[in-house]
């Protein structure tokens, strides 16, 4: 079965953090892990400093989560 989840990125406020790269990130669970997944929204500005930003994605169930690996 499909699930819906969400990963919450916070950008750190110190001078210098924030970023216009193109972040992707993979996730591994204990029922299997995703493909690579892109973090974009064309309708805001992502990765400034001190943001906050939510995002959603669906896959097929990966029961506990081990690891994120953010790129």
């Amino acid at each position: 079965p499909m699930k819906n989840y969400k990963v919450n990125c916070y950008t750190g406020n110190l001078k210098g953090a924030g970023t216009n790269g193109r972040i992707s990130i993979l996730v591994k669970g204990e029922k299997g892990e995703t493909n690579e997944i892109f973090l974009e929204n064309k309708n805001k500005n992502l990765f400034e400093r001190g943001n906050n930003d939510e995002f959603g994605f669906r896959s097929v169930d990966l029961g506990k989560i081990i690891s994120m690996k953010i790129t």
